[in-house]
């Protein structure tokens, strides 16, 4: 089924596809080779595949990661978009079979099976998804099949976790721009999805199951939300439309998405606030170590990841304390 006209005027970025311009090199991939540019015409004189092509800068973990797709990867040395955990296929089948997808940048759809088929199409169905970029659609199966017969906008910063936005907007469904947002286990997942329509998120939705099912088979909903329905299963399947998933029908949200989001929302990035909660772990020996958020952030890549994974399932974590710079390690 294709979206209907009024979902699809809700994603803004579809209907000429956005390319993020901060990329100086980008591989464009058709079906696992790499081609000259976006009319996907013109192999490169190489002959390269897309994983040669990346030279270890993208399409990364696995021998099909980025087959049987049309979309373009950021290959900035360091990028590390589409890569495969446990060797499955990050990549593999976005704007594929006719889609549209746009470029994927920024250490985005990194995962066992993430970004899989999002922005995709078949015979008669149409799909796509905007540009992917600030280590968005991160996490096993984050961002699967998004957009896959439906459309959702840009997703910057966005969609961290295991299933985040998951099916979303898949199945004529319309999603808008994801910025900040959908953050945790399931966050997001089958939002606008089977028809339904949803607007812009921006800086909402963080938090596991967050805004499940929001919208889900409801073409009228076509709400945005604005640093709201932020904690574990805040605003789950508000005005989805389904007498079997979620009987309730009624499209409005809740109270609570008139307050301020009270979870950091970008993951890398730490706003003010967030920059000042404080982490606490031990080290061998039960010497304490203790941190800010906003100096775990300054630190080189390595050493980030590194503290993040100490004690990641204590509540004073850095993992659970400062999620703004720590969802990226979550593998």
């Amino acid at each position: 089924m294709s979206p209907s006209a009024g979902a699809l005027a809700i994603v803004l970025a579809i209907g000429g596809v956005s390319q993020a311009t901060a990329c100086t090199t980008i591989v464009y991939c058709y079906d696992g080779n790499a081609y000259t540019d976006d009319s996907y015409a013109t192999r490169v004189a190489s002959g390269n595949t897309c994983i040669a092509e990346c030279d270890g800068n993208c399409c990364t973990g696995s021998d099909d990661v980025c087959d049987g797709g049309r979309f373009a990867v950021c290959a900035d040395e360091g990028d590390g978009s589409c890569d495969s955990w446990d060797g499955f296929a990050a990549c593999y089948g976005v704007g594929g079979d006719g889609g549209e997808a746009g470029l994927i940048s920024g250490g985005s759809c990194r995962g066992f099976q993430a970004c899989v088929t999002a922005g995709g199409s078949t015979a008669g169905y149409s799909g796509a998804i905007g540009s992917i970029s600030g280590g968005s659609c991160v996490g096993d199966f984050a961002c699967n099949y998004a957009g896959r017969y439906g459309a959702v906008g840009d997703i910057s910063g966005s969609c961290v976790g295991k299933n985040a936005c998951s099916y979303a907007g898949r199945s004529g469904g319309a999603v808008g721009n994801i910025s900040g947002s959908c953050v945790g286990v399931a966050a997001c997942e089958r939002l606008g999805r089977d028809g339904g329509a949803v607007g812009d998120i921006s800086g909402s939705c963080v938090g596991d199951a967050a805004c499940y099912y929001v919208g889900y088979k409801n073409s009228q909903f076509g709400l945005s939300l604005d640093s709201c329905c932020n904690g574990k299963n805040e605003c789950n399947k508000v005005g989805c439309n389904s007498a079997i998933v979620c009987p309730s029908t009624d499209p409005s949200l809740p109270e609570s998405c008139s307050g301020l989001p009270t979870a950091p929302t970008t993951p890398g990035k730490c706003k003010k606030k967030a920059s000042e909660v404080k982490y606490m772990y031990k080290k061998k020996g039960g010497k304490k170590i203790r941190g800010t958020c906003g100096s775990l952030e300054k630190k080189k890549k390595k050493k980030r990841k590194k503290i993040c994974k100490k004690e990641k399932k204590k509540k004073n974590s850095p993992m659970k304390k400062c999620p703004c710079v720590c969802e990226p390690f979550l593998e």
